[in-house]
């Protein structure tokens, strides 16, 4: 064992330079890369999904399918009457579900870009399935018109009161959480530092493996 320990201190004297270097150069190369990376900024908003459209409340990889369409993007797009590109919001886009709350996420290095866009999605969200409840909510009250001009009998009532319950449970699409934006700093030191301990880790495996093979002559 004793051996083994002097091979190894006698290995670390002849390569003593070289072992400086490695994990000085992993440092540097990782604090350098990690410094070229550009600030990103996250912006995220929500909506309370109402019961509007049962294809909200599904799974959640087929109503981001739903949602991430061009042409449901091309509509979000006009009433909002954004410019944002739509391919390259489908391509950033992330939305996640939980229970009635949909969430959308949209990453980048503009500050300015990244709320914009995210802010006329909503917006334009919420316009879109809300016109949806408005047709339902006017045809609701053109049946209920109607058949309170009916000759009153049992059946008008119950009619009746099932348009009234439907009518009540019809909720719009609303705003949850307006956009808010988070910076995603870049930290060079801690990547540095990271890069310091793989590169201790390199002078270990060199010191080391030698006597690895040792054993199987």
């Amino acid at each position: 064992m004793i051996s083994i320990f002097n091979r190894i201190a006698n290995r670390a004297k002849k390569l003593l330079i070289l072992l400086i270097i490695i994990p000085l150069l992993t440092a540097a190369i990782s604090y350098y890369l990690e410094s070229k990376k550009p600030t990103t900024y996250t912006a995220t908003s929500s909506v309370e999904i109402g019961n509007v459209d049962p294809r909200y409340k599904g799974d959640i990889s087929s109503v981001e399918k739903y949602i991430k369409t061009s042409s449901y993007l091309e509509k979000v797009k006009k009433s909002s009457k954004a410019s944002f590109d739509v391919a390259d919001v489908k391509g950033r886009l992330v939305i996640t579900s939980d229970k009635n709350i949909l969430s959308f996420q949209i990453t980048g290095t503009d500050e300015k870009e990244v709320q914009n866009t995210l802010t006329d999605l909503t917006e334009g969200f919420l316009k879109v399935s809300n016109k949806e409840y408005y047709s339902k909510k006017e045809d609701m009250e053109i049946l209920l018109a109607e058949t309170k001009q009916l000759q009153k009998t049992p059946k008008r009532q119950e009619v009746l009161q099932n348009i009234r319950q439907s009518f009540l449970t019809l909720k719009p699409v609303t705003l949850g959480d307006e956009t808010e934006v988070v910076t995603n700093y870049t930290n060079p030191l801690k990547r540095g530092i990271f890069g310091l301990i793989l590169g201790l880790m390199l002078d270990f495996v060199i010191l080391i493996t030698p006597e690895l093979f040792r054993e199987y002559r």
